[in-house]
């Protein structure tokens, strides 16, 4: 018994690690996006001059990343499964439904979040100086 509860306290103790690292990863995804997008203001200032507004831009590039950040989170969930298939097999093991649900929502919802505010951030500097560069 005692050495369960050991084992139990370190894989606790990974899972919040785990967790930080997911969220610190969707941090990084508000971070690729900013930076995305200010490499591409020459082109999202062609697409403004053309006649695109800035709420259709931003819908452009919400829907590119969004894409990504789902294709990850899927790749990613495929990818826990076969790591964790030996022990999903184990007859009378515990699997933790609730966690792993909480920490996909809250992995999407602050990906998505960061996203949101990367590309608003971004597109919200005016982007006629771009367009005379382009």
């Amino acid at each position: 018994a005692e050495f369960n509860q050991v084992e139990n306290t370190y894989l606790s103790i990974f899972l919040i690690l785990g967790s930080f690292g997911l969220i610190l990863g969707s941090i990084g995804i508000g971070i690729v996006v900013y930076r995305n997008v200010t490499e591409r203001r020459g082109e999202l200032a062609l697409l403004r001059g053309v006649g695109f507004n800035r709420s259709s831009i931003q819908t452009l590039i919400l829907s590119e990343h969004s894409v990504l950040m789902i294709a990850g989170v899927l790749l990613g969930i495929v990818a826990a499964l076969f790591a964790s298939l030996p022990s999903l097999l184990t007859p009378g093991s515990a699997i933790p439904y609730f966690t792993i649900s909480f920490l996909l929502i809250a992995v999407i919802v602050n990906g998505g979040v960061w996203t949101i505010s990367a590309t608003f951030m971004a597109t919200k500097k005016d982007l006629l100086p771009a367009l005379r560069n382009e």
